[in-house]
């Protein structure tokens, strides 16, 4: 799969995100499951790094309020929700797309809790 944006396979990879954490591998790797798989789990572990090292109160948080910190910065870039001070209620500072990406994975979490 491919985004109008340009994201790439199941988890859909930017080029950028891509190109740091393949340097040298053509993005036309991205479409392979493994690769985009290990890829995506690989900044996801540097957004947690990053969360616990700037993050003024990470290690408080609730899993839920953690979750949506990664959500957002999956989908807009972990500096993004940095800079406007890991708060997002500042919906009109979010873009929709963002806004959209948290609830959908939020509610998909919260589905999973339920049927446990």
């Amino acid at each position: 799969a491919e985004s109008s944006m340009g994201a790439r396979g199941l988890l859909q990879l930017m080029p950028k995100t891509w190109a740091e954490h393949n340097p040298g591998k053509s993005f036309d790797m991205a479409y392979n499951p493994d690769k985009n798989i290990e890829t995506a789990l690989r900044y996801l572990n540097e957004n947690e790094a990053y969360s616990e090292k700037t993050h003024p109160s990470w290690s408080t948080l609730s899993t839920e309020e953690k979750l949506k910190i990664h959500a957002a910065a999956y989908n807009w870039g972990i500096k993004n929700v940095k800079r406007i001070g890991w708060n997002l209620e500042q919906k009109r500072r979010i873009p929709f797309q963002t806004r959209n990406h948290v609830k959908v994975i939020l509610n998909d979490y919260n589905t999973l809790l339920d049927k446990t």
